[in-house]
């Protein structure tokens, strides 16, 4: 494989369109990920103070947590997919 093949692959229309569809669903996704945890948690901590209640301020903090995991969870498989690996498994396919 030589340097000129690859950088040939790299600026082909193809590649820019696939690469750059990809970012666009990664990044929008990653984005309103954070924004639902973050307004999920912060509705459950309004609630949680209101009415003094520490149990909702637990679950407010638990799903602070769940959407960390997750996100970590996206970030170890996509640095698995990265160094060659086939990545974590995800669920099922939207569509086959």
């Amino acid at each position: 494989m030589s340097v000129e093949l690859v950088l040939h692959y790299l600026v082909s229309p193809s590649f820019i369109r696939g690469a750059g569809m990809t970012l666009l669903l990664t990044v929008t996704s990653l984005f309103f990920g954070v924004v639902i945890g973050l307004a999920l948690a912060l509705i459950i901590l309004i609630f949680a103070n209101q009415n003094g209640s520490t149990s909702l301020t637990k679950l407010g903090g638990a799903v602070v947590f769940m959407f960390a995991a997750l996100g970590a969870y996206i970030w170890l498989s996509v640095a698995d997919q990265s160094l060659g690996g086939s990545g974590y498994p995800m669920g099922r396919a939207l569509r086959s």
